[in-house]
């Protein structure tokens, strides 16, 4: 739901994957923080989908209810 999220706001994967093997970018390439592809994307929204992209899963929203109920506290 995350990666979906942040390619609908930004139009890009949050990972670089571009002449490498996307698998290899999944498992070992670093996440781009939104905000770092868009600026303009509030601060608020931007907190919630790189928490729910975090590397570690302890990190993340433990369930996509949850990240839901996140993001609609900051719309």
């Amino acid at each position: 739901m995350a990666c979906f999220c942040y390619y609908i706001l930004t139009g890009h994967y949050p990972r670089n994957h571009e002449g490498q093997d996307p698998v290899k970018v999944i498992l070992d390439g670093q996440i781009i923080p939104i905000r770092q592809r868009d600026p303009f994307i509030p601060v608020r929204v931007a907190e919630v989908i790189d928490r729910s992209l975090a590397n570690k899963p302890s990190d993340r929203y433990p369930d996509a209810g949850e990240m839901h109920r996140a993001l609609a506290q900051v719309l």
